[in-house]
């Protein structure tokens, strides 16, 4: 008889655990700690291969690129009221 409670429960447990695995995959939780640990792992994986870079030609100068979030740059206040101009400028428009 304890087995069978046992087989039944395991049984339960295995179903529900699905149930519970496809509905945390679902939430949007799961999606955006993908996308974090997606980004760590991209920004890993440029320092990584900028320092083996600069280990096989230490004499390199690299340009960071200017619209990287930086840590120090992220206390800094802004307006965000700003006005949009959507004039046309006195330069001559490219045609496609």
């Amino acid at each position: 008889m304890l087995t069978e409670a046992e087989a039944f429960l395991e049984a339960e447990l295995k179903t529900e655990g699905q149930k519970a695995m496809v509905t945390y995959k679902a939430s949007r939780g799961f999606e955006s700690i993908l996308e974090k640990m997606g980004r760590v792992s991209y920004e890993f994986g440029c320092r990584v291969a900028l320092e083996r870079l600069r280990g096989k030609h230490p004499d390199i100068t690299i340009e960071q690129d200017p619209f990287a979030e930086c840590s120090e740059d992220a206390n800094v206040e802004m307006d965000l009221n700003q006005p949009f101009d959507n004039g046309i400028t006195s330069e001559k428009q490219p045609t496609l």
